[in-house]
């Protein structure tokens, strides 16, 4: 029973951390984006808010965090 809480602690601690890694990077993409709107297309707008997600630090250090979180569960 000890085992199991204190895995599911360090698994929360890990999924914390990723919720906050997610949130600080979909910020700067979301600051991007905003700051692009008036002088691209919308659709060139979206193609690069998906490649900033996809090189984000941020974005990817909260996903894996997360993915993490997800494996300590099993």
């Amino acid at each position: 029973m000890t085992k199991i809480l204190i895995i599911l602690v360090i698994a929360f601690t890990f999924e914390a951390f990723g919720v906050i890694a997610l949130k600080k990077g979909l910020n700067e993409i979301g600051a991007q984006y905003t700051a692009r709107k008036a002088t691209m297309p919308v659709w060139k707008n979206v193609v690069r808010l998906v490649g900033n997600w996809f090189t984000n630090k941020d974005v990817l250090f909260g996903l894996l965090l997360e993915t993490i979180f997800f494996v300590l569960l099993q």
